[in-house]
């Protein structure tokens, strides 16, 4: 589900970071900085680490103002002295100059990813006294050593604008608060007032390494299966440049590239062998990539899928389910209907597709998944712009764990596969 927040957060650090989240769906929309598709975006990076400011200027000059502004935000800049496009400019390269030498501090040509095994876990089998969906989510075991904290099981969630903390956790960790505070709206309902904590550095288990040197968390409730802390969301993946996710066998591995580290022949050694599927930005950043849903019924249909690492099953609206004829159980075929249960810990009641859906990407026709589609109208769909009769889907880990490796890089907006 999507929750809507009224809180400006930044991303900020640009060392490699990644760790796990909840198990249901929180579309978080906090941050008010969007991330706009970016196609220049490795050449930017490969012209700042090299200190070329003229160079990088000639690579900036052709984007608008507004896309200037938005990537000064991405990149935590306040842009709200300069007046003109040349004052924009101006910033922005700078800025992608002095992140381009902090990340590449302490980084040598032989440098490696930090690594972390991933962990799997299930969705309470029980909640609101209904049965609920039950399906692989995969996360990180992680330490805050600011707070003490033991280790914490958080769920990789690329659908939640920023990482996610429970009460209970936050509570125990004694996290501190941040300015930050506000007030949330789940797709299934009202939430209660949220705030903000500061986490510190996160460390990866077991190594200890610091993937990330400082993040931040919203605290609300999530109805997560017992033993997961939260949700390790896009505040906290966008301070990395890649994450390698091989997980043909579990329990599987996640790498973690940070951006100084990613040339030209790196991007193609760790790439090597798949197909590249490029991503596009909606509300507050969030991901998607173009599909094309075909059945049995054979109506191939173009549609717009909601990148959701978070979720164990794909779900289709009912205009995506109209225009591509799915058919759905019926009573007695000894399907059961499905149970999601919300951010605000409310229920819905999926139909199921009556046979498997073929998922195709528009710009890799050689990948194809084929899942059991879940159908319904998510209050997600229309929280992030792909409801009413626009035909969308929510694309997630069924789908995703058919190719053994998964390279992606919320950051650039690419992902390989």
């Amino acid at each position: 589900m999507v929750c809507s927040f009224s809180i400006p957060i930044s991303i900020r650090g640009c060392e490699p970071s990644t760790k796990s989240a909840c198990v249901f769906k929180v579309n978080s929309l906090s941050r008010k900085a969007t991330l706009r598709p970016c196609p220049r975006q490795r050449r930017l990076q490969c012209a700042a680490s090299q200190n070329s400011l003229e160079e990088l200027q000639q690579e900036l000059r052709p984007l608008r103002a507004r896309e200037l502004k938005q990537r000064l935000n991405d990149l935590g800049v306040d842009s709200s002295e300069c007046f003109d496009k040349e004052a924009l400019l101006a910033k922005l390269s700078s800025a992608l100059l002095d992140s381009a030498k902090s990340s590449s501090a302490g980084t040598t040509a032989g440098a490696v990813p930090l690594c972390a095994p991933l962990f799997w876990t299930q969705a309470a089998s029980m909640f609101s006294g209904v049965r609920t969906q039950q399906g692989d989510y995969c996360g990180l075991t992680v330490r805050l050593p600011g707070l003490n904290s033991g280790d914490l099981n958080l769920i990789i969630d690329t659908a939640s604008s920023v990482t996610i903390l429970t009460p209970q956790v936050a509570k125990a960790l004694n996290a501190p608060r941040t300015n930050v505070v506000g007030s949330g709206i789940a797709g299934t309902g009202q939430l209660g007032g949220t705030f903000q904590v500061s986490l510190g550095q996160v460390q990866l288990h077991p190594s200890g390494a610091t993937v990330v040197p400082e993040e931040t968390a919203v605290v609300m409730e999530l109805p997560t299966a017992p033993g997961t802390s939260g949700i390790l969301g896009l505040t906290f993946l966008n301070q990395m440049g890649a994450l390698v996710f091989t997980w043909g066998q579990r329990p599987g591995r996640v790498d973690f590239y940070a951006r100084a580290m990613l040339d030209d022949a790196a991007w193609r050694s760790i790439t090597a062998g798949l197909h590249e599927v490029p991503l596009m930005g909606i509300v507050n950043g969030l991901l998607c990539v173009e599909v094309m849903v075909d059945t049995a019924s054979g109506n191939p249909t173009s549609m717009m899928a909601l990148l959701d690492t978070g979720a164990a099953f794909s779900v289709m609206n009912q205009a995506g389910a109209n225009a591509c004829k799915v058919p759905t159980a019926v009573a007695g075929s000894g399907v059961e209907p499905m149970w999601v249960v919300g951010a605000d810990g409310n229920p819905m009641q999926m139909a199921v597709s009556d046979g498997a859906v073929t998922i195709g990407l528009q710009k890799a026709p050689n990948v194809a998944f084929e899942v059991d589609m879940l159908v319904g109208d998510l209050p997600a769909f229309a929280s992030l712009g792909l409801g009413g009769s626009q035909p969308s889907i929510i694309l997630g880990l069924d789908a995703l764990l058919q190719r053994e490796r998964l390279v992606l890089s919320t950051l650039y907006r690419r992902m390989w596969l």
